[in-house]
């Protein structure tokens, strides 16, 4: 069966490290491994904590890049045919893999994106509210300028990823556009998508998160329309 790595770049993320690590070790397809890569500005207990929860197809990487900068270099640290990219304060269920690899399989999928279940913290990071995020149902270049909202959960074919050229997005410090990047690029050279309606993860909204901030419609406004205007710009050229 086909490899899979999961890529997770991390920032001072002692409150989730544990539970993301977790996720991925106990995955129900087994030929999975992690590649964490942790920001050399990293200042908390994330070292210390992987340190204690490391396992033989977990790698740490100390990185000084931001974070789709990370998680480029990361491919190409693995040879899988699938990776994935898991934000380190999200999860994923323990069939997420397998059921993302069969979808993949089963519909010659370049890219499969799934459901997802969105969970809101208040500062003291209790849980107070929760819904699904249901993105939309199927994506081209069409829809994909149109809105943002593609989910933020894919497994994706390494031809794939090696079409699309990557995350080489130039602004780093828009880094929170790298997947809607991904997708405009993969819609302009149509790359197969496939979209499991199954809720297969979570994804935490809490103060310290991009989606979390307190401007967060704004900055969602002027980063799509930022990466907009650079795939448009970039494409001219192929």
């Amino acid at each position: 069966m086909p490899q899979i790595t999961v890529i997770t770049p991390v920032l001072n993320g002692e409150r989730y490290i544990e539970d993301c690590v977790n996720c991925v070790k106990n995955q129900t397809y087994k030929d999975v491994d992690h590649i964490i890569m942790v920001s050399k500005d990293t200042t908390d207990r994330t070292w210390d904590i992987l340190k204690k929860v490391g396992h033989d197809k977990l790698q740490t990487v100390e990185d000084d890049g931001y974070g789709h900068t990370r998680m480029h270099r990361a491919v190409h640290l693995t040879n899988s045919k699938y990776v994935t990219f898991l934000m380190a304060d999200d999860l994923i269920k323990p069939d997420f893999c397998k059921k993302m690899l069969i979808s993949s399989i089963t519909n010659n999928a370049d890219i499969v994106y799934s459901n997802y279940k969105m969970v809101f913290y208040n500062k003291n990071y209790e849980e107070i509210g929760s819904h699904q995020g249901d993105p939309l149902p199927y994506v081209n270049i069409d829809k994909a300028l149109d809105c943002m909202h593609f989910g933020v959960f894919y497994l994706i074919a390494r031809d794939a990823w090696n079409k699309i050229g990557g995350l080489s997005y130039p602004d780093e410090r828009n880094d929170v556009a790298w997947d809607y990047y991904l997708m405009l690029m993969a819609a302009y050279l149509r790359c197969s998508f496939h979209y499991n309606p199954e809720v297969l993860a979570t994804f935490r909204v809490h103060c310290e998160s991009d989606t979390g901030k307190d401007n967060k419609i704004k900055r969602e406004e002027e980063v799509g329309k930022a990466t907009r205007k650079y795939f448009l710009d970039r494409i001219k050229g192929l």
